[in-house]
């Protein structure tokens, strides 16, 4: 009677284990599912949420600057103080003459790509130089494509002394515009701001199309 009485513990014993290991393995493919669905919730939400940051932060328009000369103007704008008036006269050859010499240009901004772009807005180089005379732009008009070329007409002036004999010449582009840089901010229809960089090292239109804006620029 003792031995059938320790046996039948064992045996409820044994069974109460298989019991907790089952519930035990049955939790753990529970918390397993749990896991597998909110898994797979948040790829979904990825997958969802993809086209939006794409739309938001990587689709741009791509806004080019070209700068063509409009004509100008090479005066002459009188005599300088500079003359030797000493001798009641001044000689014709030898005087000192103030020339002024006038750049028009045509200043193209244009959209190279199928994105339009929205609020466009033009800073100038904080140190550098820049035109004497620019049509203001227009931010609230959105640029579409290079059919909506804008055209802004520009002016750039600047006075030198010099002889009859060594009158400067109005070349193509003033030296000073080697230095010259543009900077461009737009927006596209998610409201996230790009930029495009104008540099015109060796007269040359070089446009750098970036993401944040550049310091030095106002």
């Amino acid at each position: 009677m003792i031995t059938d009485t320790v046996d039948c513990k064992k045996i409820d014993d044994s069974t109460s284990l298989k019991s907790k290991s089952n519930v035990e393995l049955s939790d753990k493919k529970i918390d397993i599912n749990i896991l597998l669905g909110i898994i797979a919730i948040m790829v979904a939400i990825v997958i969802a949420i993809i086209p939006w940051i794409r739309k938001k932060f990587f689709i741009r328009p791509e806004l080019t600057f070209e700068l063509l000369p409009d004509g100008g103007l090479n005066s002459n704008e009188g005599l300088s103080w500079k003359n030797d008036l000493s001798i009641g006269y001044i000689e014709g050859e030898n005087a000192i003459h103030v020339w002024g010499l006038k750049w028009k240009y045509k200043l193209i901004i244009r959209n190279n790509s199928d994105v339009t772009a929205f609020y466009p807005k033009i800073y100038k180089q904080s140190s550098g130089i820049w035109f004497n005379k620019m049509d203001s732009l227009n931010n609230l008009k959105p640029i579409k494509t290079s059919d909506d070329d804008i055209i802004l007409k520009c002016e750039y002036q600047k006075y030198t002394e010099s002889i009859p004999s060594e009158r400067p010449k109005l070349d193509k582009y003033p030296v000073e515009f080697q230095d010259l840089k543009i900077l461009l901010e737009y927006k596209n229809s998610a409201k996230s701001k790009f930029y495009t960089l104008f540099e015109f090292d060796n007269y040359t239109n070089n446009n750098k199309f970036l993401r944040f804006k550049k310091k030095g620029f106002e």
